[in-house]
């Protein structure tokens, strides 16, 4: 366990500012697209992931669900360049996920996480914290999109009050909806990876902000992990994700009446 933990670690280390790739997004679709064939992670010694495949189109938006443990998160951790492949290939935009390339990728790329930091700084710094000059200038739209005007209204500075070391002043459902605003805010964003987006939220609220942040992308190619399996009926496409491999991939509304794995975890 301490092991997997520690794998993050391992993954490359940022290029310098100097040796930067060309954005992405200037010589390529508005949404990434993305190829596995045969990829298998090992992190510990152990397989997280086992012969892996599948391809997904820029702009589409994938439903990921699955048991814990069953290996969902490490699919976006490969992404995110966190695990090598032991074996296997993973393509984006048709080119291998170089170190470089995953340097360029995580320039674009929006990650909303229980585990993302809320900084001890204003709730408009944190909001901030991602965003050029150019998307500063939609904070209010953001704001509205990610629910926070109440949130707003009820700190005493208001956007300039401090949050607290890791958003202590926050509930968790509050700290959620501040990093799906960083998010939001992102500059250049072509995929959006979403990992439990909403948790400590009930849900109605978990249905309303899914729904703001899938129009706010919808040309951004965008997974989103969760346990409400229920919520993954508006996606056009879903992967489960059992004991590190993908056993179904489809249509939510088909697999819910076949007999799948899919009918079971709903």
């Amino acid at each position: 366990m301490l092991l997997r933990l520690l794998e993050p670690l391992n993954a490359p280390e940022e290029i310098e500012d100097e040796e930067m790739p060309t954005p992405l997004s200037q010589k390529r679709t508005r949404g990434v697209g993305i190829q596995v064939a045969g990829a298998t992670v090992l992190a510990g010694g152990h397989e997280i992931l086992r012969d892996v495949s599948l391809s997904i189109s820029p702009g589409e938006h994938v439903a990921i669900v699955g048991v814990s443990g069953a290996g969902k998160s490490s699919l976006l951790a490969v992404l995110l360049g966190w695990h090598r492949l032991a074996q296997g290939q993973l393509l984006v935009d048709g080119a291998p996920l170089s170190p470089r390339a995953i340097e360029a990728l995580r320039q674009e790329c929006a990650w909303v996480d229980p585990a993302v930091q809320i900084w001890n700084r204003s709730l408009l710094d944190n909001l901030t914290y991602a965003a050029d000059s150019d998307a500063i200038h939609r904070d209010g739209d953001v704001i509205d999109a990610a629910k926070l005007r109440g949130v707003a209204q009820k700190l005493p500075q208001g956007l300039h009050t401090l949050l607290g070391e890791g958003g202590g002043l926050l509930s968790g459902g509050e700290g959620q909806r501040v990093r799906l605003g960083r998010a939001l805010l992102s500059s250049h964003t072509r995929l959006a990876l979403l990992d439990e987006p909403f948790r400590g939220m009930d849900r109605s609220q978990r249905h309303v902000l899914l729904g703001e942040a899938r129009q706010w992308w919808k040309d951004i190619t965008l997974l989103c992990v969760t346990h409400d399996v229920g919520e993954t009926m508006t996606f056009g496409r879903v992967l489960v994700v059992e004991d590190g491999q993908i056993v179904e991939d489809g249509v939510p509304s088909e697999l819910a009446v076949a007999n799948s794995r899919y009918r079971d975890l709903l």
